[in-house]
This record gives structure tokens, sequence and C-alpha cells, in this order.
């Protein structure tokens, strides 16, 4: 079972292309969050978690769901952690959750792809993100594999231990995340996509200007998904270019 959370549909994509290479069912953690359903998960294969890398750690609020979620059937769990460079001690955080729910970890593989926090950096550009998503199958195949073949993910380890990964996690979530920075600018034509795409609920349109509540993870989900980019977060977005991946894989 394929279960994925996206923003900026970086890891929708390679979920569904995983889903398509293994044959497997494809599961959005994002429908699932936004309903506040609770997991209860049965699988006769592995399940794979795909997720994107928020501060070398899974998004908080998929560990959350993932600890009060239930799995039976196969015990195995593969992570796949779409970044934009690197997941530091990601893979100890994940380890230490499977052995919470007494799943069987069988690593996680750093995916790069298209670079799009750009709150923090400049993304990448057009160029090289298509570059980096038409080289995507054949990682998909090298992924498949693995995983079909019961084999874990041994990629090298990071300098960035486990209590750094989670130490970091939660300073930026306390005091990075700030939702009221979010602003809209006058291109804004009130078509709703940010609603409709923020998996949390938190963008509502009032007199047609959104408007963001406090339950955010910087998915930047409304940013790179306005089709008309009058999405702004403080003034460190301005002016840069914004990537949004398509489930069939077209770039925005």
């Amino acid at each position: 079972m394929i279960l994925y959370f996206s923003g900026t549909g970086n890891s929708r994509y390679t979920a569904v292309l995983l889903g398509k290479a293994l044959d497997d069912e494809v599961v959005s953690l994002n429908e699932l969050i936004s309903r506040e359903s609770i997991g209860d998960f049965s699988s006769e294969k592995p399940y794979v978690f795909v997720l994107p890398t928020y501060c070398y750690h899974i998004p908080s609020v998929v560990e959350e769901f993932i600890n009060e979620a239930s799995f039976s059937g196969c015990c195995k769990a593969y992570f796949v952690m779409t970044c934009g460079a690197g997941t530091g001690g990601a893979g100890a955080v994940n380890k230490a959750i499977c052995k919470e729910k007494k799943l069987n970890y069988m690593g996680t593989y750093t995916l790069v792809m298209p670079d799009n926090y750009l709150v923090m950096y400049a993304p990448s550009s057009r160029e090289e993100a298509e570059r980096i998503l038409a080289s995507l199958p054949e990682k998909i195949s090298e992924i498949a594999g693995l995983i079909e073949s019961g084999k874990t993910f041994n990629q090298k380890g990071s300098a960035v231990s486990k209590e750094v990964s989670i130490i970091s996690s939660k300073l930026f979530n306390k005091f990075f995340v700030k939702p009221e920075k979010f602003s809209v600018t006058e291109d804004c034509v009130s078509c709703g996509v940010c609603v409709n795409n923020c998996p949390l609920h938190n963008v509502v349109l009032t007199e047609g200007v959104p408007e963001w509540g406090s339950n955010c993870v910087h998915c930047l989900s409304c940013i790179c998904s306005c089709p008309k980019n009058a999405i702004e977060y403080g003034k460190g977005t301005k002016g840069r270019r914004r990537h949004y991946v398509f489930s069939d894989g077209k770039l925005k």
C-alpha cells in the first residue's frame, strides 16, 4: 500500500508512479487527514510512505496521523522522502516511529525532486525541474525493484542525527511557521484553488479573499498551486518562481 502526503505535488507524483510500478493501491493521506479520519489499514504488501521532508523530518501532521493509525497484514514499512537536497536524520526518526507501531523498518530512500521551498531558498530553475522529473521513472524502477525483492534501502547515512532532526523540526514548527505572513496580491481572482488544495482546511475565502488560519504545516500548496502566482509569504517569496507538479507529472 502506497500512502502519500504532498503539498506541491512532488510526493504525489512519486506515489502515483510507484503505485503503477508495484501494481499497488495508492492512498492520499491529504484526504484522510483533511477528513480527520482515523487510519485503519490492512495490506498484504509492504507499506510505502511517500512524504516530503520538512526540516529533516516527515511532516508533523503525518507523524501524528501514523501514531494514531493501525496497520495490519504485512509488517514491512518503507519510506520514500522527497527533498531538495537531503533528509538529514529523518531515517532514524522513521525507524523509531516504526518501532513504536511494531512495523519492520525497511529504510528511508532520499529522492531529490524539484526544490520548491521558496520561503527560504531560490527554487530550481524550470530546466532543472524538468530534468529531474524526466529522470524520475528510472529511480522509481530502482525503488520498486528493492521493494519487490524485499531488500532494504541502504543509502549512505547522514551526519545529521535523529536528535538534531527532532529538535530542528520542533523549532521550525514553533518559531518559523507563521500563517499571518501569508498575503495575496491584486492578481488574485478568488478562484479557490488554494482553499481546495490545502490539506488541513486552513485557507478560507472571505469576500473572495483568501485568509489563513493557525493550522499550517508550511506545505506551500497554496502558494505553488495558485494559477496566478498571487500568494506571497512575507518578502522572501517575491519574484521567485513556483513549482507545482500535477498528478500526471506535468509541471506548472
